[in-house]
């Protein structure tokens, strides 16, 4: 390993990784043609590069001829036969792509909640505290009384969801990236909205929660024996329902 103030080289085994620098400009140069920021002065040298130039310029940094070589050779020989460079400029900012495309959608149920993480696949029991007790007039004594809330506790756990696609060789070589860059942002895009169905999905099954009631339910004290057409007076019934709404 030899490493300056500008790049890292790795050899190990007969294969030499590309310094994580120059893949980081290629990268920005990269996301700048898919609508992306304008790339920084040092990464604009790799701004107009095709596709194909991305591919020869990586193959060189690992010592690989590409003189004799055809755009089709070029292509095939820096994704199946390097340490992962190309690949890993492409996925790189692909995701970033599909990460624009996920945040740009931020409407339906997503607003009222608050998202978690998880650290595997396994149940996790959720605690819920009910309202803090009403405080009391404390007597000429200093004496405080004890109080108490009331709890609850609910499970969930872990999914995975995803589909794969895939981007021909002859797109590469074509260098039709707009299409590679239009698709990844419907698919962020589309990850969104699947979470948002999710959702209201969630809410419009009324589950049963852990007191073996469903949330919706005349003994939560949240659903009105029969609905009734949208006016003034049903909106002021359903505000005034809200507002005597009693924690657990």
């Amino acid at each position: 390993i030899t490493s300056d103030a500008s790049r890292v080289d790795v050899v190990s085994g007969g294969t030499r990784r590309t310094d994580t620098r120059r893949l980081d400009l290629m990268g920005e140069a990269l996301a700048s043609r898919f609508g992306g920021p304008a790339p920084s002065d040092e990464a604009r040298q790799f701004q107009r590069l095709s596709v194909v130039d991305f591919a020869r310029h990586l193959l060189e940094a690992h010592g690989t001829s590409t003189r004799l070589m055809s755009k089709g050779q070029i292509i095939e020989r820096a994704g199946y036969h390097t340490t992962g460079d190309f690949p890993e400029l492409l996925l790189g900012r692909g995701n970033r792509i599909l990460r624009r495309g996920y945040e740009s959608y931020q409407g339906g149920l997503r607003r009222a909640c608050r998202e978690s993480s998880a650290r595997d696949f396994r149940p996790i029991q959720k605690l819920q505290l009910g309202e803090a007790p009403t405080l009391l007039k404390v007597n000429e004594h200093g004496e405080f009384k004890s109080g108490s809330m009331a709890e609850s506790k609910e499970a969930y756990s872990l999914a995975t969801y995803g589909r794969i696609f895939s981007i021909s060789r002859q797109a590469l070589v074509n260098d039709d990236l707009g299409a590679f860059g239009e698709l990844n942002l419907k698919l962020g895009r589309g990850a969104a909205e699947f979470v948002a169905g999710q959702l209201v999905d969630l809410v419009t099954s009324n589950p049963f929660m852990a007191d073996g009631v469903a949330v919706f339910a005349a003994g939560h004290g949240n659903l009105a024996a029969s609905g009734s057409v949208l006016s003034v007076a049903s909106v002021g019934a359903a505000l005034k329902a809200m507002r005597l709404q009693k924690g657990l």
